[in-house]
């Protein structure tokens, strides 16, 4: 073998050709034609290197495949793209190239909405009179969340891809001057802490790091609206305004106001609302089935979404990940779960994807949960936690004590 180099060599024989790949840790998976793999020990570059020699050396190479990082890699990239509801840093290993997604924009509840389903609440008659349209009542729901002066989600969920589980934590903090995003996801394989400060002056700052440790000594890069709607599909605000730029790809939204009052003033004939709450396009238009029940004194509303639903959702993992291409989603697995009291606030919900994330090396079919809290109010004080936005060098967020 000539020359090794740290971040990558080539090892070529007469009949193939294999790239090794190598980070701080090497881990040498072996593979055999026929079989599935069944180990994943520990390994020194050096020890590796000397077996790669040997192998190619022996005729029966030809019947073996030796893999190190690939493996690795492709399970850092999918996992840290899960958690799309708060956006996670992705790897970019490979070149993104355009795909044909077919976009639709999520409805936002419009005043005759609004009241047309307090009218059904006063009557006692929601039941009847949204049973073949839930999906309203959600929009209802997620519009009375964003207009709270203080708001919180926090989520715990899991992933798995290729027999590795991935544990995924996010929260979303709202007050009327600074929005607070993190998101935590970590595994044998791969791990990743990230933190978004939003002051709501279209600039928001950025650490983006492997550990909840590394917080403390982070570096900080910003990004302004229009380039972090680009990386993570929507904001963070409850409800702001954009409107179209064609030149604008993946994503054509283009940031125009947090304020309603410019939005209605703009004479942008493209002009659009978007609740940023949760990462689904949720409209008539992309509903594949719904239904709605009583449970108790709640309301279940369960959405399965046609794959337009799901394209902020798409861009956003293979434009922040550096995805060979958007990750197919299997709309029969899609199910979005939605929990709310008698007066439709919203309660929790549970999301459940799966789809193929292919990035260039190979694909791998990625299934995850995510169950979601939410509170709200006019104090940043729920069920007795007075919930506060960390220091960056703080590694703890108060808000998960309210996770049930």
């Amino acid at each position: 073998m000539k020359n090794y180099k740290d971040k990558s060599d080539t090892i070529s024989d007469d009949s193939e050709t294999l790239n090794i790949h190598t980070t701080a840790e090497s881990i040498n998976l072996d593979i055999n034609q026929d079989s599935s793999v069944t180990t994943m020990p520990d390994c020194n570059v050096d020890e590796d290197i000397k077996d790669i020699d040997k192998v190619f050396n022996d005729k029966r190479a030809k019947k073996k495949k030796i893999v190190t990082i690939t493996l690795v890699t492709t399970l850092s990239v999918i996992f840290a793209l899960i958690g799309a509801v708060g956006g996670y840093f992705l790897y970019n290993i490979t070149t993104p190239k355009k795909d044909n997604i077919v976009f639709a924009a999520g409805e936002v509840a419009t005043e005759q909405d609004i009241k047309n389903i307090q009218n059904s609440l006063s009557k006692n008659s929601i039941l009847n009179d949204y049973k073949d349209n839930p999906y309203k009542l959600i929009n209802y729901s997620l519009n009375n969340f964003a207009n709270a002066k203080y708001s919180l989600v926090i989520g715990k969920g899991q992933a798995v891809a290729m027999g590795v589980s991935q544990n995924i934590e996010s929260a979303t903090f709202r007050t009327p001057d600074v929005i607070f995003n993190q998101n935590v996801s970590s595994s044998s394989v791969v791990s990743t802490a990230n933190r978004y400060y939003d002051k709501m002056n279209n600039e928001v700052i950025q650490y983006e790091c492997s550990k909840k440790e590394d917080w403390a000594n982070a570096s900080s890069t910003t990004a302004n609206y229009d380039d972090y709607i680009a990386r993570f599909g929507k904001l963070l605000s409850g409800i702001y305004y954009c409107t179209k730029d064609s030149e604008k790809t993946p994503i054509s939204d283009k940031f125009l106001s947090l304020e309603k009052t410019e939005y209605e003033s703009s004479n942008d004939a493209s002009k659009f609302p978007v609740n940023s709450i949760i990462i689904y396009a949720i409209a008539s238009k992309t509903i594949n089935k719904s239904s709605l029940e009583k449970v108790g004194e709640n309301y279940k509303v369960t959405l399965s979404l046609k794959k337009t639903g799901e394209s902020y959702y798409s861009v956003q993992m293979k434009t922040t990940g550096g995805l060979k291409s958007a990750p197919v989603f299997d709309p029969s697995v899609n199910k979005l779960e939605f929990t709310l009291d008698s007066e439709l606030n919203i309660i929790s919900s549970v999301f459940t994807d799966k789809y193929k994330a292919d990035v260039g090396l190979m694909s791998a079919d990625t299934t995850q949960t995510l169950t979601q809290y939410y509170y709200h109010g006019d104090t940043p004080t729920f069920e007795g936690v007075e919930v506060k936005i960390p220091d960056i060098s703080e590694t703890e967020f108060n808000g998960y004590q309210l996770f049930k």
